[in-house]
């Protein structure tokens, strides 16, 4: 094999290897470790399964089959955030706990409440030992923008429901 032969060999691996690098979602498909990481980097703000300060009973209405969650502001307690989750029949509100700027339920904590919700609802890791927890469907908030009425108020659906 001559020079040249080496050098076509070698920019054809190369560029293959960039390739990847800059296209990691082509790569590993749509479900991807990436996406992961790109939506648990959004603020909390913008997180679609985030419904803001909510009251319980309008969170409690929203849960309708096993696994649906939503987030929320605590209505009682502003700056305190909850996990509201349908399971085993039952609608259940976890505290999300701050201590050592780390956000947890138990064990493992996250910098971001993002990144602890990403966390649970990617690995199916339960929320809680004693519950048995596990986020499914998250209830995402969406604006409707052809909504007649100018109220501006959200409009609430599961995933499931969503294309």
């Amino acid at each position: 094999m001559d020079k040249k032969d080496k050098v076509s060999r070698f920019d054809t691996i190369r560029h293959s290897i960039a390739g990847m690098i800059r296209s990691p979602k082509t790569m590993l498909g749509s479900s991807s470790f990436f996406d992961v990481i790109s939506a648990s980097e959004k603020p909390l703000a913008e997180q679609d399964w985030y419904h803001g300060a909510i009251p319980r009973i309008e969170a409690q209405e929203l849960l309708k089959q096993q696994g649906d969650f939503l987030v929320r502001e605590s209505h009682g307690k502003p700056g305190e955030y909850v996990l509201s989750v349908f399971s085993d029949g039952q609608r259940r509100h976890f505290i999300i706990q701050y201590a050592d700027n780390q956000y947890r339920f138990e064990g493992t904590g996250f910098s971001t409440i993002p990144q602890l919700i990403e966390y649970h609802y990617t690995t199916k890791h339960v929320i809680t030992k004693k519950s048995g927890v596990i986020l499914l469907n998250p209830v995402v908030k969406e604006r409707n923008l052809r909504r007649i009425q100018s109220d501006h108020q959200p409009c609430y659906r599961r995933t499931s429901e969503c294309s």
